[in-house]
């Protein structure tokens, strides 16, 4: 999405378009091989992204939480919830807004998010990308109408992400393929707070 510049230039400026800093961040959260996902369609994702060449076409209200908890060590256990405060879907992308909460019983672990719990929540906006896409509204009281099974996923931590409130994870869609009736293979990546980078395919099954 564009939109114009308000000084009687006749230019125009991507509306979500990442500032030079943000931009590095986020090319760092994704560099590196790309598991033998296409790598073109990847490159050109990343930068629609960065530059802002994408919108917004629906928001959606579901406050579920995600909760994610496990151990390491015997009896030490490290739980982290994801609040959503809403979603914002369009064809390509989808971002999640949320606040989040992290105990753990581990010594000198710093609240921080952990990648399984952006890897989970990567499969609900994929899944949010699906239903816009098939024209289905989404409803969370609702039967489920896609399964989504990550066939294969990379995850860049070059720097822990540790804030709690208003967070944002955004997916894109890089490229999308009919496998059989009902069924598609999806790349794609997302990225948390600019600083966590997933690289990841998946299978989606209509159901």
């Amino acid at each position: 999405m564009t939109i114009f510049v308000p000084d009687d230039s006749g230019g125009v400026v991507r509306l979500h378009a990442l500032s030079p800093d943000h931009g590095d961040l986020v090319r760092a959260a994704l560099a590196g091989p790309c598991g033998g996902m296409n790598e073109a369609a990847l490159s050109l994702a990343v930068e629609r992204y960065v530059s802002g060449d994408y919108s917004f076409e629906r928001p959606i209200l579901d406050r579920s939480a995600q909760k994610l908890a496990f151990n390491v060590m015997p009896n030490r256990i490290t739980e982290e919830r994801i609040e959503p405060r809403a979603y914002f879907v369009g064809r390509d992308i989808a971002r999640a807004v949320f606040d989040r909460a992290y105990e753990t019983a581990m010594d000198k672990s710093p609240s921080h998010v952990v990648f399984l719990s952006a890897l989970v929540q990567w499969q609900k906006l994929i899944y949010l990308i699906m239903c816009h896409r098939c024209g289905l509204d989404y409803d969370p009281d609702g039967a489920e109408r896609f399964k989504i099974w990550p066939t294969e996923v990379l995850c860049r931590m070059p720097t822990l992400v540790r804030e709690e409130e208003n967070l944002t994870e955004d997916a894109f869609v890089s490229t999308i393929e009919t496998a059989g009736a009902d069924v598609w293979r999806v790349e794609g990546f997302a990225v948390v707070n600019r600083r966590i980078g997933l690289l990841g395919k998946a299978s989606v099954r209509r159901i």
